[in-house]
């Protein structure tokens, strides 16, 4: 239905949770050598992304998004009901606003786990349980010394579970598997987009209760954000700026000014008598 799925919004503000990797482009730059950094940029499928926007997390704008969110949402779907038009956030409208590929079966990308894989071999002892914490500690003291092509794969890795996974604990388990994708270099056929979209619906869809203080926001949260951007269109605000109109669209934004808030949000942002969102909500038309 078209009715809104939590019928009562919590009266006490809850905490929204998520971590967004705030200037990966740094941090990259920090680790890798100025030819490295420019071969990534260059010559990698995630080069792209290193032209993004400084930006922080807005939770509040999650929050109206799950406040708003109407009972035919599923996960497969998040569908929010503003200004009596429906939107969807579909897997479609996520790879859109990622640029990241969301087609093909992940159990197509098979390898034989019997052969060691050489990346967890050299540089974790061989473990086989290696958790993002321990990827991040090995990044952050360049283990790779000076090998060239292994500072790549390591920036790969990193950037996949800085940016791409942004919103998992530090005590996630990476799986086997990322690291044979990395090692063979088929990484850029792995549709990356899926598993990020799926944590994200999971932790936002029908999740929010009367009485619910906290939510932490999984896979990529920062994409919802910049989907309702998207859905502004021109308007302005004091929270978001355009600065390109590209594909992905995630390249298109950065964050200004401060967080906005949520009573700030759904009386400006969301509120059903703003005559001029509804038409730009009708104008954008859902992804």
């Amino acid at each position: 239905g078209t009715s809104h799925a939590c019928k009562k919004l919590p009266k006490n503000a809850p905490h929204i949770h998520y971590i967004v990797n705030h200037d990966i482009k740094y941090k990259l730059t920090d680790k890798l050598t100025p030819e490295q950094y420019n071969y990534f940029c260059e010559s990698m499928y995630f080069g792209q992304y290193m032209k993004i926007r400084k930006r922080v997390g807005q939770g509040q704008i999650h929050r109206c998004c799950m406040s708003l969110e109407v009972e035919a949402s599923t996960n497969q779907a998040l569908v929010i009901k503003v200004n009596a038009v429906i939107l969807k956030f579909t897997i479609r409208t996520f790879a859109i606003i990622t640029g990241l590929n969301y087609v093909g079966v992940v159990e197509n990308f098979k390898f034989n786990t019997e052969e060691p894989n050489r990346l967890i071999v050299q540089y974790f002892g061989g473990n086989e349980i290696i958790c993002r914490s321990d990827l991040f500690d090995r990044f952050n003291g360049k283990v790779w010394v000076d090998n060239d092509v292994d500072a790549i794969k390591f920036a790969i890795l990193y950037f996949i579970h800085m940016f791409v996974y942004s919103g998992e604990k530090r005590s996630l388990r990476i799986p086997r598997i990322h690291f044979d994708l990395v090692e063979s270099g088929r990484y850029m056929h792995y549709p990356w987009d899926r598993k990020a979209f799926e944590w994200l619906l999971q932790s936002i869809n029908k999740v929010l209760t009367t009485d619910g203080q906290y939510y932490r926001i999984c896979g990529m949260p920062v994409v919802l954000q910049i989907w309702i951007y998207e859905c502004m269109g021109k308007r302005q605000t004091n929270f978001a700026q355009k600065i390109s109109d590209c594909i992905p669209r995630i390249l298109n934004w950065q964050t200004v000014g401060a967080k906005p808030l949520f009573k700030t949000l759904m009386k400006d942002t969301f509120n059903d008598g703003n005559t001029e969102l509804l038409y730009i909500i009708h104008d954008i038309v859902p992804l």
